[in-house]
């Protein structure tokens, strides 16, 4: 993929994000893809996007690009072509407004969630007893599924499936999902990390002691209650499923739910969105 500045962005653009966090390299294995999170530019130099503490309209652009390569193994962007390519004033118009309608709903779903519902959809458990236990304890323990609290991918799909244009519908996402390639299991895996990222999700400390003490709960576990937690978990995600959404694909001219997009599709929708390059500063 080629470089592009920063300079280059224009908004309406979207930004996926091949993410270094712990959490976030699950979430890439699971989808079997690059990304993890995806933000829209939503002015010049200033980012809308969803994330665990809420929906966010003027994070910076510039210091989420000095994140590379510390945070991010890289930040790629992508233009909706729709509409015009640059999208047009009108269209762009209507895609904020779209956009800031969602601006009063309940904080994002954590990482965790999204991970959950992507290895439940996928029918995907991790290979390593820890990973697999502590997601499940994530899936059973800490996520509070509410179905008006937004996911990062579910924000940017909403923004250009809602968005009134004229002619109508002309910035509405053409999602694909072609097959993918199988994803190897993170080798570097920082468990010691990943623990942190859990407790800090569910809010409480994630110093030492409660890290260790998170270990030492793994160690009275058996892989018979492994098992059993992580299908209870894998059947509350998809009882949920089966309750409020009609498809998992796009097919017939039915679009799927929001809440079961990932950021990757967005790089695989030819039709609606063109591949501009790995953003630099």
């Amino acid at each position: 993929m080629k470089t592009i500045k920063y300079t280059d962005l224009l908004p309406g653009d979207v930004l996926l994000h091949a993410s270094k966090g712990e959490v976030s390299k699950l979430i890439q294995w699971a989808s079997n893809s690059d990304y993890s999170h995806i933000a829209l530019v939503f002015k010049p130099g200033e980012l809308a996007e969803a994330i665990s503490s809420g929906v966010h309209f003027d994070d910076n652009l510039v210091d989420r690009l000095k994140g590379i390569p510390e945070k991010f193994h890289r930040i790629d962007a992508w233009r909706s072509i729709g509409a015009g390519d640059p999208i047009s004033d009108a269209a762009l118009a209507a895609l904020r407004t779209s956009a800031q309608q969602m601006a009063g709903r309940p904080f994002a779903l954590s990482q965790w969630f999204e991970l959950g519902l992507i290895c439940a959809v996928r029918n995907k458990a991790p290979q390593n007893p820890f990973c697999k236990w502590l997601i499940a304890k994530a899936i059973n323990e800490l996520v509070k599924v509410d179905p008006s609290r937004l996911l990062c991918s579910e924000f940017v799909y909403l923004s250009f499936f809602n968005a009134v244009t004229q002619p109508a519908d002309v910035l509405k996402p053409k999602l694909t999902r072609p097959p993918r390639k199988n994803r190897p299991f993170p080798k570097d895996l920082d468990v010691w990390e990943l623990i942190r990222e859990y407790l800090d999700a569910k809010q409480k400390g994630s110093g030492s002691a409660a890290v260790i003490a998170i270990l030492s709960d793994f160690a009275s576990v058996s892989s018979q209650d492994i098992d059993a937690e992580w299908m209870t978990g894998q059947a509350a995600v998809l009882q949920l499923a089966r309750a409020q959404w009609s498809t998992l694909f796009v097919s017939s001219g039915v679009s799927p739910h929001p809440d079961l997009i990932e950021p990757q599709d967005f790089a695989e929708c030819p039709a609606s969105f063109r591949e501009l390059g790995s953003v630099t500063l």
